[in-house]
């Protein structure tokens, strides 16, 4: 991987640039557009900028601000300015002369207010509404923060039309597993997050009850066995000699039925336990039972499963029909949509028409990309496209799921890529000396 240098790295193809807190990521970026400004001629308007946060957006904005307000003070009154941006101007002069870097400069000012720096969600919205002909989108679509009441009426549908009219023996193994409208809202929150549900095994939902039943009615016949046996041998299960305290013991005072729970928990933890030294004519049934208990807590799961995943494809339809109906949208369906019609459709139109609109494009804090948005990208921007592409992140982040990001696309985008990788090294916001313990704690390469 190359060392990162903002004044001369190619202004060209596609490029990762791995950036640590500190390292003078929004500097760089500020840097890089006068360098795109004045070098390639290409217009503040063609320069696209998508980053994380709301915050992050209103950073760039000011700091792409300040550095084209200071780059045309210093060429009209030759004021002090930084030596970055002084370097890159005087460059920009010997190769264009003073008069047409003022204009270019000019001209970027005047267009400041159609400066393309949005979230990936502002981006995406901004696409589908630019060219909702080309998206297939509902016009006057509105955007909701939250989906929530959607999902919770989509929930309350589906409890009422596949639960309430369910067998109890069903309904009593779904709520064993806690199976509840609560529940379901989360969970349905998460799918629509992008999470997913893994089904391993699939069950024959025409026959669930009986099932059920069967299982039922095999552990309750084992069971009488093992309690008829103890029965049986009850006076002398009362003067076998066991541990005294143990709970296995101590269960004998509670009656036979608490004690057989115990001789079966017993087993389980241990079948070869000396507390069961004394009582080995009672325990052979046991195997046999603990192996049907656990088949059908087995298959208990994969009922519970199953209407998890009936739950999905029917609330994500009713969702879908309800949001269409009153044209609204969530921010997840932005990314969604425009995933769709980009990478999933490949509308080599819409495709074009982005190309040809941002001829320079950063992606800021990438390692927050999901694969979603990365795909969107590379179709629009990397694949048979000439925009120049800077995807800048940090990697070490990039295992921080929780807040969307995916070690996986960035490992991808990694090898899309191919040699055109940099190192942002020095930190700018640490003391040396926090810098040199650091390195001392966590040397490079290792």
């Amino acid at each position: 991987m190359k060392e990162f240098d903002v004044n001369n790295i190619a202004l060209s193809g596609n490029n990762l640039i791995e950036a640590s807190a500190g390292t003078g990521k929004t500097y760089s970026i500020g840097i890089l557009t006068l360098r795109l400004l004045l070098e390639k001629d290409i217009k503040i308007e063609e320069i696209l900028m998508v980053t994380f946060t709301n915050s992050a957006v209103a950073e760039l904005e000011i700091r792409i601000r300040r550095f084209l307000k200071m780059a045309l003070s210093y060429i009209s009154s030759d004021s002090e300015i930084e030596n970055s941006i002084k370097f890159i101007i005087d460059r920009a002069i010997e190769k264009k002369g003073k008069k047409e870097v003022g204009r270019l400069l000019s001209n970027a000012i005047l267009f400041l207010d159609e400066t393309a720096i949005y979230t990936i969600h502002g981006f995406c919205q901004l696409t589908l509404s630019e060219f909702a002909f080309d998206t297939k989108q509902l016009f006057n679509s509105e955007l909701v923060e939250n989906q929530n009441s959607i999902i919770e009426n989509a929930v309350n549908d589906f409890w009422r039309k596949e639960i309430t009219i369910l067998d109890t023996g069903i309904i009593g193994v779904l709520k064993e597993k806690l199976f509840s409208r609560e529940l379901l809202i989360d969970f349905s929150e998460n799918i629509f997050s992008g999470k997913k549900l893994i089904v391993r095994n699939k069950i024959n939902r025409s026959n669930i009850l009986e099932e059920i039943n069967r299982f039922k009615t095999e552990i309750k016949s084992l069971e009488s066995v093992l309690g008829s046996r103890i029965s049986a041998n009850w006076e002398v299960i009362k003067n076998t000699k066991i541990h005294k305290s143990s709970r296995l013991y101590k269960s004998i005072a509670s009656g036979q039925d608490e004690f057989k729970n115990e001789l079966i928990a017993e087993y389980k933890k241990d079948p070869n336990s000396t507390k069961l030294e004394n009582l080995r004519f009672l325990v052979d049934i046991i195997p046999q039972l603990i192996t049907l208990q656990e088949a059908f807590e087995e298959y208990k799961t994969d009922v519970f499963i199953d209407f998890l995943a009936r739950a999905e494809v029917f609330i994500k339809r009713e969702v879908e029909y309800k949001k269409n109906r009153n044209q609204v949208l969530s921010f997840n369906d932005l990314i969604e949509k425009l995933h769709t019609g980009l990478v999933k459709e490949n509308n080599t139109v819409l495709k074009q028409n982005l190309c040809n609109k941002y001829k320079a494009v950063f992606i800021d804090e990438f390692q927050d990309t999901d694969h979603l948005q990365y795909e969107i990208f590379k179709r629009a921007f990397v694949d048979d496209c000439d925009s120049t592409v800077f995807f800048i992140g940090d990697p070490k982040q990039s295992i921080y799921a929780w807040r969307g990001a995916d070690l996986n696309t960035y490992i991808k985008a990694q090898k899309d890529i191919g040699d055109n990788k940099f190192t942002m090294k020095n930190n700018f916001r640490s003391t040396w000396q926090l810098v040199s313990a650091m390195n001392e704690f966590f040397p490079a390469g290792h």
